[in-house]
């Protein structure tokens, strides 16, 4: 079924009515909006309900995993992904995993266990983007989703309610803005965790080792077809939400992907891929983000891009781009697009990434960002 939302170009938190809720599917919710980094009011919110819509899918209508199976690359379970399409790339307790795009369409959440950690891995196939969170601010339960939409974005929902025994209201979750929209955690955010997103080959070549989600999840869906391969051509101006051409932020393509480091309500910095490529195949570009030196490395074969606190054991780390790879300035070590030392003194060693940067579509971190700087390369003399 095609989910049908209007966009508003003021932004997520306007106080402009939008559209009619097709349907109210939260109970407790007001017409009256509050900023996002305001205390829940009286209807238990955040944001007006104006800017939820009922997609016509219910909740659960897209069912959430919970630790699908794995298997390897080569396994016939493995075999409705292809090397180019892309997946999103974790390690969790020592394990490299990846999922397929193709296969998060039709889930749109996996709660994943191991060790001590709880995550969620959450993908909306509308604004093209991937990110996984910690689960311990609702207590370790579980997400699903609610068949909403937020800025053509996915909603989620958490299971607490049998957990805590008190109630049948559990809160709701903005996936890009990382923050409960209604109900009783109304305000909270929530705590990423590292991924990247690339194709699988490339994943692979960095992590041989890694491990696939099977395609037997349990259930019957056409994992083997991308959906959303029309859909996610750059120039494409379709965001499901019946938007014109013209309303949509031109300063880049609505479809191209786009690394976005979140700041604030309204900030960030996004490192447009197209620009990235036009400065070079390879790149790593020093940057400030709120007050944090940071540093975007971009591997064009490989087609994916990273932020990493440039910093080493709290001293300060600077890149360069020698003969087509990325080294440190001070030792020479050879630095691959994840973050990790291959070659030189520093083999071996690591930079933090920035848990909070994800890749999505320009037109949706321009929606929910409506004041982020655009990084562009530098001309040159």
């Amino acid at each position: 079924m095609t989910r049908l939302l209007l966009r508003s170009r003021a932004g997520p938190f306007a106080s402009t009515l939008v559209i009619p809720l097709v349907a109210v599917v939260l109970s407790g919710c007001s017409e009256n909006p509050t900023s996002a980094g305001a205390p829940p009011g009286q209807d238990g919110c955040v944001v007006s309900q104006d800017l939820l819509f009922d997609t016509g899918i219910g909740r659960d209508a897209i069912p959430a995993l919970t630790d699908p199976p794995l298997v390897a690359p080569n396994s016939p379970a493995a075999a409705y992904v292809d090397g180019d399409d892309r997946v999103a790339g974790l390690i969790l307790d020592g394990t490299p995993m990846a999922f397929p795009h193709k296969l998060l369409q039709f889930h749109e959440a996996v709660n994943l266990n191991a060790g001590d950690e709880r995550l969620v891995l959450t993908y909306c196939p509308l604004t093209g983007s991937a990110v996984i969170y910690r689960r311990g601010v609702i207590g370790g339960a579980e997400f699903g989703v609610t068949g909403l939409l937020f800025g053509s974005n996915l909603v989620l929902y958490d299971r607490t309610a049998g957990l805590e025994g008190g109630g049948e209201r559990t809160s709701v979750w903005s996936q890009m803005g990382a923050l409960a929209l209604c109900g009783p955690r109304a305000g909270e955010s929530l705590e990423p965790y590292p991924m990247m997103d690339m194709p699988l080959e490339a994943w692979k070549s960095l992590h041989p080792e890694t491990l696939v989600a099977s395609e037997e999840t349990g259930f019957s869906r056409p994992y083997h077809q991308d959906h959303f391969a029309e859909y996610n051509q750059p120039a494409n101006p379709q965001t499901g939400s019946g938007v014109e051409e013209e309303e949509l932020d031109s300063r880049r393509l609505p479809k191209e992907r786009v690394l976005g480091i979140p700041t604030g309500d309204r900030g960030g910095v996004a490192y447009p891929f197209f620009a990235l490529d036009s400065a070079g195949m390879t790149q790593a570009i020093h940057d400030e983000v709120d007050g944090d030196p940071v540093v975007v490395f971009w591997d064009g074969d490989l087609e994916t891009a990273y932020a990493f606190h440039s910093t080493l054991d709290g001293l300060p780390v600077e890149f360069q781009v020698q003969e087509g790879g990325i080294v440190d300035m001070e030792t020479e070590s050879l630095w691959r697009v994840d973050g990790k030392a291959v070659e030189g003194p520093r083999a071996g060693e690591s930079l933090e990434p920035v848990a909070r940067a994800f890749v999505a579509f320009w037109f949706a971190w321009a929606w929910f960002r409506p004041d982020i700087r655009i990084w562009i390369p530098d001309p040159g003399p």
